[in-house]
């Protein structure tokens, strides 16, 4: 009896160690670096495998898309905007790309569609500076972070209107990184102690 239990644990020890071996190789790794690029950063992926993010050159940072091993260059082309402050941080399946870039002294976010930019309004809150459009969903409900005096916040913008939002429990910074479609909105927000915390934020039902 002995014998034949210690045999059935033998084969359940062997057979959790297969298994856990295949999942630990069950992904294919591909590294993605745009070419003469110091820093290649990806933050982005939509399901067509259309990948966004930003690179570290020689004149700063400039966003890209990545596509059948092509990639295009984002780069602002407003007037008075800073050279190489071009990040980009999301997209959803219609290819639309929101990120940041710089003018002023002060972050703004940008919408790319069809190969146009546009800048996104300022958040209209008062004292509010530093926008950043971090998520886009297929809808075109945009997510991200703007800073005032009273600290960081994060934003909803869907139809034209924004909608602030704060950590719970009285956090200190949040931060809005993407959202899917049903309005589920992910990121991370700062206690007061210091500790960072990844929140799941879902739409009540009115």
């Amino acid at each position: 009896m002995r014998r034949d239990l210690l045999s059935a644990v033998l084969s359940l020890s062997v057979l959790l160690s297969t298994l856990v071996a295949a999942h630990a190789a069950s992904y294919t790794f591909t590294t993605i670096d745009v070419p003469n690029a110091s820093r290649t950063l990806a933050f982005g992926i939509n399901d067509g495998g259309q990948i966004v993010g930003f690179y570290e050159g020689a004149s700063g940072y400039h966003g890209f898309l990545y596509d059948s091993g092509i990639f295009t260059p984002l780069d602002i082309p407003f007037a008075g905007a800073a050279t190489g402050t071009t990040r980009a941080f999301g997209l959803n399946n219609r290819g639309q790309i929101v990120g940041a870039y710089s003018a002023q002294s002060r972050d703004h976010g940008f919408l790319y569609v069809d190969s146009a930019f546009t800048s996104l309004p300022e958040v209209p809150f008062a004292g509010a500076f530093n926008t950043t459009a971090q998520g886009i969903n297929n809808g075109g409900q945009i997510v991200g972070y703007f800073v005032d005096q009273s600290g960081q916040h994060g934003f909803l913008y869907s139809a034209g209107v924004f909608t602030p939002f704060d950590a719970p429990s009285g956090g200190a910074t949040i931060s809005a990184f993407d959202i899917n479609n049903r309005g589920q909105i992910v990121g991370f927000y700062t206690d007061m102690s210091g500790g960072t915390h990844g929140f799941l934020a879902t739409p009540t039902k009115k």
